[in-house]
């Protein structure tokens, strides 16, 4: 589901067919219960909660499935790193057949069987300066040059990814939960396709869900 400078996740409806297939009540929903601020979110509106996110959904995971709870608040996520392998013998080497900033995943489910995300009216807000678009594979500055046509190169992407992302997972339930874009506070980089200035990124993605 694209993300919208500001989405309210109430229409269950329209995640099943997203999904494609009937989602779980949730009282059948069985396994843990895994709070966000168990794994160090502040839901501020100020700090950067990416990581206990993702150590959060990373618990469900290895559960196997049930309810992550976030509570009422404003929560800042998205992060990117680049590109570089700090671990190679060359200093400063990096891998150019990956983007220069690379997102990291904030909920993020593979395989899971039974899962609800109980937002509580929570808000979650990508962090300001987040890059889209075109950058430079070296330097990590906004490419200028535009591609000839036909042209395509999305080693120069940037993306933040989805804030939601499960897969090949049954019986999901999402709601009470807002995405916000943060649109204003966008950092835009050049155009890396000859189709235009992509800027990769979603609020949900489900992918072959039953």
């Amino acid at each position: 589901m694209p993300m919208k400078p500001s989405t309210h996740v109430v229409l269950l409806a329209f995640l099943i067919a997203l999904s494609g297939g009937l989602m779980a009540r949730a009282s059948d929903t069985v396994g843990p219960v895994i709070n966000v601020r168990d794994y160090g979110a502040r839901g501020d509106g100020v700090s950067n909660d990416t990581l206990a996110f993702h150590a959060a959904s990373q618990a469900l995971q290895e559960a196997g499935g049930g309810t992550l709870v976030i509570p009422t608040g404003t929560y800042i996520v998205g992060l990117q790193t680049h590109g570089l392998t700090p671990d190679h013998p060359s200093p400063g080497y990096r891998n150019t057949d990956v983007p220069y900033w690379k997102q990291h995943p904030i909920i993020a489910l593979r395989n899971v069987d039974g899962v609800v995300i109980e937002g509580n009216g929570a808000t979650l807000r990508v962090a300001d300066g987040m890059h889209y678009g075109g950058y430079d594979p070296v330097t990590g500055e906004p490419i200028a040059a535009t591609p000839e046509p036909n042209v395509f190169n999305p080693t120069l992407a940037a993306a933040i990814g989805s804030l939601i992302d499960i897969h090949q997972s049954s019986h999901i339930i999402i709601r009470d939960l807002e995405l916000d874009g943060n649109v204003e506070k966008l950092d835009i980089g050049g155009i890396w396709s000859s189709h235009g200035r992509q800027l990769s990124a979603s609020g949900i993605q489900l992918y072959n869900n039953r």
